[in-house]
């Protein structure tokens, strides 16, 4: 017997992505599963879901308590320089852009300059000029570069602070993004 994580292997080796959606699970592409793939998810779907689910609750940026805190802290504590607030803007916009929502942007953007100030040297997806597509449904520009079983990639990866070796980072100019605040 299989264990759920080694199903979802199978599936990536395949180039196949599972996500959660609205009515279950969403596989893409579907036009590749094979009768036999189709058979294992049926017969693992809600061991899926949960897998899913449990991954999905972990990846939030911040615990919900922790969040107002940490961006009031890196406000002030020290105050930013005016190269980070230019930064963070512009990362707040490039996320915006890649289908976030205000408030996340905000929290990975706060989770980033953090990193930056840390000398941290891992990079997330969202920085990256290879993440194509727009949230929940992301997708890797070099899946093969970047060691990834496909192209899709889950919200919990895009988040993940990492070191990839296809990273490339994504423009952060803040003449890029003009255009996106005006419209």
């Amino acid at each position: 017997m299989k264990t759920v994580t080694s199903i979802l292997d199978t599936l990536h080796a395949a180039g196949i992505t599972v996500a959660l959606h609205p009515d279950g699970i969403k596989i893409t592409p579907a036009s590749i599963l094979t009768d036999d793939l189709r058979r294992l998810i049926r017969a693992n779907k809600t061991a899926l879901m949960d897998l899913l689910t449990a991954a999905n609750e972990s990846a939030k940026p911040f615990p919900d308590p922790y969040q107002e805190h940490e961006i009031k802290s890196l406000w002030d504590n020290p105050p930013m320089t005016s190269g980070e607030v230019e930064t963070f803007t512009v990362r707040m916009l490039l996320f915006m852009h890649r289908g976030l929502a205000a408030y996340p942007a905000e929290l990975l953007a706060c989770k980033l300059t953090r990193r930056d100030r840390e000398a941290d040297d891992r990079r997330m997806c969202t920085e990256c000029d290879g993440l194509r597509g727009h949230a929940p449904e992301w997708r890797c520009a070099r899946p093969r570069a970047a060691e990834l079983g496909g192209a899709g990639l889950p919200a919990e990866l895009v988040i993940q602070p990492q070191r990839c070796p296809a990273f490339q980072p994504a423009a952060l100019a803040m003449e890029d993004h003009r255009h996106d605040q005006q419209c």
